[in-house]
């Protein structure tokens, strides 16, 4: 057991290690081929052998992917999915990374001091990779204008989005550390996950970013004196730097606000999303008459990619082809809601898997690949789900007992 966590926890770390400058040039596909087959299997393992229950959430998971498998095997082979050109293959695996992820931690029973210790080595990492990957192609610490080609943005991005998220959560939280010292450095590698986010421009994964800090900390100001201590501090001194030197507060404004906007018409909507609105309104149109099948059963495909998740698979493959994954999808967004209010509720901090979790959503309205991909880039986010999962199984299971001997 302890040897198939370890390989679960490298295999993890690849995911980041994939993504150096050299590694990814020569050695990208291998190791995405490695963690297929090998988290794959460790999955099968953990399925069918453990005895460990799964929450419901997975078996919600498990049952929607197995139709979304069905659906897919009978668009095959009436040859409804083979007439478009632009329909892949991998469509049809897409849920299996987080399903496997969600089963991997909920099976292996992993404890806090292991999930500890790998999280501190997994943001050390990513921090590190983004470093590399701003110098190794030389964009320095200014916006470039354009895109670099070279960094899989949509790739790198939601990796160092879910690094600076799970630092600023683990810097609030860094009061219940021994070694207070942790804190600081929390704060640094949030700092720099923060800033290698904007220097690639992934847009989407900086917004999230943004948008999961500013809730949690909105949630907990009131409620959280160590919350509303740091909060505190952090406007005291914006405001003395603002008093000391305005100019240093408009140039951090201005490198975010050029993340967001370079060579973008800002007054343009559909510029400044880089084509999505045009997409999602031709969507809206060909949805009209192609409501049911989507691109499954029409002459005509769409012009471009709906960059929304839900939006994307209607398109492809309307309201009964994408059925399973629309209920999965809902199915995820109550039990986040559900989640959220039970921890402000019970006064507890929101665990920071349903943080993860959340993010990947909010980037889904603009990207199509989220909130399961793309890749293996949002495997953490699963993994940690899993586990919390399982926590809260553990938790509940030994209550029961408790309750039990108490009345006995």
């Amino acid at each position: 057991m302890k040897i198939i966590k370890k390989i679960i926890l490298f295999a993890l770390l690849l995911t980041v290690i994939q993504q150096f400058p050299y590694i990814k040039e020569n050695y990208y596909s291998q190791i995405r081929i490695f963690l297929y087959i090998t988290l794959g299997i460790l999955a099968c393992i953990g399925f069918f052998i453990s005895n460990q229950k799964l929450a419901r959430l997975i078996w919600v998971f498990f049952i929607c992917t197995m139709l979304w498998f069905l659906l897919m095997l009978i668009f095959y082979i009436s040859g409804l999915n083979l007439r478009n050109p632009y329909n892949s293959s991998i469509d049809i695996l897409e849920p299996m990374i987080p399903l496997g992820m969600l089963i991997l931690s909920n099976k292996f029973n992993f404890d806090d001091n292991e999930i500890n210790r790998f999280i501190n080595i997994y943001i050390i990492l990513v921090t590190m990779m983004g470093i590399t990957n701003i110098y190794f192609y030389g964009i320095g610490l200014e916006i470039p204008k354009i895109y670099i080609r070279e960094i899989s943005k949509n790739q790198v991005g939601p990796i160092l989005s879910i690094s600076s998220i799970i630092c600023y959560f683990l810097f609030l939280l860094s009061s219940q550390i021994k070694k207070r010292y942790i804190k600081h450095f929390y704060i640094i590698f949030f700092v720099i996950d923060i800033i290698c986010l904007a220097l690639i421009r992934n847009r989407s994964g900086l917004l999230a970013t943004f948008i999961i800090i500013f809730i949690f900390s909105f949630l907990y100001f009131r409620q959280n004196k160590r919350v509303k201590y740091y909060i505190t501090s952090t406007l005291l001194i914006v405001l003395i730097t603002l008093l000391i030197n305005p100019s240093i507060l408009k140039n951090i404004f201005s490198f975010f606000y050029d993340s967001f906007t370079a060579n973008y018409d800002i007054l343009n909507i559909d510029n400044l999303s880089a084509g999505r609105i045009s997409i999602y309104e031709l969507s809206i149109i060909f949805l009209k008459d192609n409501i049911l099948l989507g691109e499954l059963n029409s002459s005509e495909y769409m012009p471009g990619i709906a960059h929304n998740y839900l939006l994307n698979k209607i398109v492809k493959y309307g309201l009964i082809g994408s059925f399973p994954l629309i209920l999965l999808y809902f199915y995820l967004i109550i039990f986040i809601i559900k989640e959220i209010m039970k921890h402000i509720k019970n006064n507890k901090f929101i665990d920071l898997s349903i943080l993860l979790i959340l993010q990947g959503i909010i980037i889904s309205f603009f990207e199509y690949t989220y909130p399961y991909g793309p890749g293996v880039s949002q495997a953490l986010s699963w993994f940690l789900l899993g586990y919390y999962l399982f926590r809260n199984y553990r938790e509940t299971k030994i209550n029961r007992h408790e309750r039990v001997w108490l009345t006995s």
